[in-house]
């Protein structure tokens, strides 16, 4: 499939049982015995030629070229990661989390998500780690997946509360809505929504917790106090000249950088 994470376009091998092999669409692709490759056009019982036989050759080229150009370490790139306890917490395109020691450099053993993560969160003190997916929430302890839950919409990023047991989620283009969890047990329920403008591309709460600061992908820039989660901010001035791809807060709560 293209690679922006699922959905389609996409092209693949469709598989059947041995029963219907004689009924597949000509001409079939052979390997010979010297190891060559053929089309082989003998099949009586085939259903004929399909039009689309060469698939959705674009996509295919694509797929191709991206995996070339990033090798077999850029697969493995990170998408995002967090520094909490003495860990270092990662999640990449491989569809993994690793949680290494960062005080010693001894590297996790990576774990798989139930689809391609997208952002991450810590908590502090060793507490639970919140994981956005293209498909799902996770809660992990450590390295060990506790909680999982197929989302209704496509989560692009996540923030947890530094004391208040609650977890943001922003949605992505067809959702465009902060999502807030409570996180009690090691399980997220959900609890409220609010509309942006445009696909949430990150969620920061600050580090005392007073404030959710939050980004679109319409150039906009939202400021929410906590715990009521009221617009402190609503002027022409949060608005930027590009879309904004992430936020930042200072360790006294005080600035927010974009």
């Amino acid at each position: 499939a293209t690679p922006h994470g699922g959905g389609g376009p996409g092209a693949g091998p469709v598989g059947v049982s041995q029963a219907l092999v004689p009924f597949l669409p000509t001409p079939t692709v052979e390997r010979a015995e010297d190891g060559r490759y053929y089309l082989d056009r003998q099949r009586p019982r085939s259903i004929g030629q399909l039009r689309a036989f060469y698939g959705n050759f674009g996509i295919l080229l694509r797929a191709y070229a991206y995996i070339r150009e990033l090798g077999a370490e850029g697969l493995q790139q990170v998408t995002d990661m967090a520094v909490t306890d003495g860990k270092l917490v990662t999640v990449g395109m491989d569809d993994c989390i690793i949680v290494s020691d960062a005080r010693d450099n001894r590297y996790g053993t990576p774990v798989k998500l139930p689809s391609q993560p997208r952002g991450l969160s810590t908590s502090k003190d060793g507490g639970p780690t919140v994981v956005a997916c293209y498909n799902d929430l996770v809660v992990l302890r450590g390295d060990r997946i506790v909680f999982a839950q197929t989302a209704k919409y496509e989560p692009l990023c996540c923030a947890v509360h530094p004391g208040m047991g609650q977890v943001a989620v922003g949605g992505g283009d067809t959702d465009q809505q902060v999502h807030i969890y409570s996180l009690e047990n090691d399980t997220l329920k959900p609890k409220a929504t609010y509309k942006l403008s445009g696909a949430v591309l990150d969620v920061k709460y600050s580090p005392d917790g007073a404030f959710l600061a939050t980004c679109d992908a319409n150039r906009r820039v939202s400021v929410f106090s906590c715990p009521n989660y009221e617009t402190v901010i609503n002027s022409e001035w949060t608005y930027h000249t590009a879309r904004v791809n992430t936020a930042a807060w200072t360790s006294d709560s005080q600035v927010l950088a974009t």
